[in-house]
């Protein structure tokens, strides 16, 4: 009798210690997908903690009217690709608790994922539906960022570069009171991550990140 019960132990045991290795640390558990409900128009979004920033992990969609619009203003690319926004729309469009990245917080993300030559890499999203004429070497989205080439609107109001790039706001300005802001650029055949200076007029895509 004493051996089976010894038996028993070892079973429940060896059982418990498998158990407790299958789990995650909590830590990781949390830096697991969650969900950002935007409380203006109840859309849903996806968001990923990536290092210590948590971002959203898909394109602004908010229809705030003015200063935003839909590439070749067709409505099915907003469900797809979110809408452009002006840097002055982009400034404050982002919803309560988060806000437009600033350059050093592009950074940091960049640093995280090894820097400008390769973090694009990480970055990108590997739908090769959307991002036409993709090498799938070049994208990996290991990162859960999501990024998908949304393209621009130029101050001329024509649409350029929709699945080709993807081009992303920042909060800071090259100089105090300039018309010029820093962005964040994706190529499709390029694994690296661009910094641009673009006029405040033009129209890109936002990510916003957790205050």
């Amino acid at each position: 009798m004493k051996t089976k019960n010894l038996f028993v132990l070892i079973i429940v045991v060896a059982l418990f210690i498998i158990s407790c290795d299958n789990k995650e640390p909590a830590d990781q558990q949390n830096d697991q997908d969650s969900t950002l409900i935007d409380s203006r128009d109840g859309k849903v979004y996806v968001a990923v903690q990536i290092g210590s920033q948590l971002w959203m992990a898909e394109n602004l969609n908010y229809d705030c009217g003015n200063g935003s619009w839909v590439y070749d203003d067709d409505p099915a690319n907003a469900d797809i690709y979110g809408r452009l926004y002006n840097w002055e729309t982009a400034c404050s469009v982002c919803p309560e608790d988060w806000h437009l990245p600033t350059y050093d917080e592009w950074n940091v993300l960049i640093d995280f994922l090894g820097g400008f030559m390769v973090a694009g890499t990480e970055l990108k999203d590997t739908n090769t539906i959307l991002w036409i004429d993709h090498d799938l070497l070049l994208a990996t989205n290991s990162s859960g960022f999501s990024a998908i080439p949304g393209g621009l609107r130029r101050p001329d109001e024509n649409y350029y570069f929709i699945g080709y790039m993807a081009f992303f706001w920042s909060a800071s300005e090259d100089e105090p009171g300039s018309n010029w802001v820093y962005s964040i650029m994706l190529e499709h055949e390029e694994p690296d991550v661009e910094r641009d200076e673009i006029s405040k007029m033009s129209g890109l895509s936002v990510r916003c990140i957790k205050d």
